[in-house]
Parts: C-alpha cells; sequence; structure tokens
C-alpha cells in the first residue's frame, strides 16, 4: 500500500469517526427531547384521567341519588357532566396519538443508529479484508463473497428488522424467521 493510499484511508477513517460521533450526539439531544415530551404527556393524561375519574364519580353520586329520591333505577340525566368529559375524552386521544408519533420516532432512531454502526462495522470489515486481499491471504472469490454477504446486511437492514419484529411479537415462528432471513442471505 503506497503512503498516499494510506492517508487516503487514514482520511476516510476520521471522517467516517467525525461524522459517527456528531450523528450520535444530535441523536442523543433528539432521544432527550422526545423522552421529555412522552413526560409532559403522560402528566398531562394523568391529569386528564383523575378529570375523568372525578366525573365518572359525580355521574354514579347522581344515579344512586337519583335512585334512592325516586325509587326507580332508569333515566339519569348526565348531559352537564357529559359535556364536561367530550373535550377531555377528545384530548387524551389526541395526547395518545401523540405518544404513539413520538415512540415510533425514537424507534425509527434507534434503527437509524443500529444501521449507522453496521455500515461502521462494515467499513472496518471491508478494511480488513482490503488489506487480507492485499497480502493474499484471501482470494478475489472468498474476498467478493464476504464483501457481498457484509453488505447484504446493510441492504436488506429494514427487511431483517421488520422478519425480527414478526418473531418478537410472536407472528412467525423460529423455522419461518431462519427461513426468511436464508432466503436474504442465501440469494
Amino acid at each position: 500500500m503506497s503512503i498516499v493510499a494510506f492517508f487516503d484511508n487514514l482520511k476516510v477513517m476520521t471522517n467516517s469517526v467525525t461524522k459517527s460521533a456528531t450523528n450520535l450526539m444530535n441523536s442523543v439531544a433528539t432521544e432527550v427531547k422526545e423522552q421529555d415530551d412522552m413526560a409532559r404527556i403522560n402528566r398531562e393524561m394523568s391529569a386528564i384521567d383523575t378529570e375523568i375519574d372525578a366525573a365518572y364519580t359525580q355521574i354514579g353520586r347522581k344515579y344512586v341519588d337519583y335512585a334512592i329520591k325516586n325509587q326507580e333505577v332508569t333515566g339519569l340525566d348526565v348531559t352537564d357532566l357529559l359535556k364536561i368529559l367530550e373535550p377531555k375524552l377528545a384530548r387524551k386521544a389526541e395526547l395518545d396519538a401523540e405518544l404513539i408519533a413520538i415512540q415510533k420516532r425514537l424507534k425509527d432512531m434507534a434503527l437509524l443508529q443500529e444501521k449507522n454502526k453496521l455500515e461502521s462495522e462494515f467499513t472496518l470489515e471491508k478494511e480488513k479484508l482490503d488489506r487480507a486481499l492485499a497480502m493474499d491471504v484471501i482470494t478475489q472469490l472468498e474476498y467478493d463473497q464476504k464483501v457481498k454477504q457484509y453488505r447484504k446486511r446493510i441492504d436488506f437492514f429494514n427487511d431483517i428488522k421488520k422478519i425480527e419484529q414478526q418473531f418478537d411479537l410472536g407472528i412467525i415462528t423460529t423455522a419461518e424467521k431462519e427461513r426468511k432471513l436464508d432466503a436474504i442471505f442465501n440469494n
């Protein structure tokens, strides 16, 4: 390997490490913000739940009072309480949707970090293989096969993650998971 090639490789590795560090810092900052948002939403949902429970208690009291007073268990007017509950229930539904969106963003961010880590590992493995090929430790065919296998992990990253999630959720069996992964890696 020439000196120029060595310094070119060193520059690429330095840029890669710098990019990885920057991405990590940005990811951590974003994750902290998302976690804060989730905590805020959970607090607000808890307060709404408390108010809803209080309204349900009032409905129950009205019902019991009505039943005792009239000696019957029919026809109870709780429209005033329902008017109070409707916006709270609507807000709770909005918060649920917002919480799901934040959880999805966090999951996507974790997947992106995992993919970036995998790409960094690929770069390091490829460098090892490049050296081994240059020193005639492996053949070009072995080199190509190994690079192809590492590359497939990156190229089919999303598909692999979906298969793993299907397995984790109990949608597919271990045999189905292995069959699907084999289809990816043996293509």
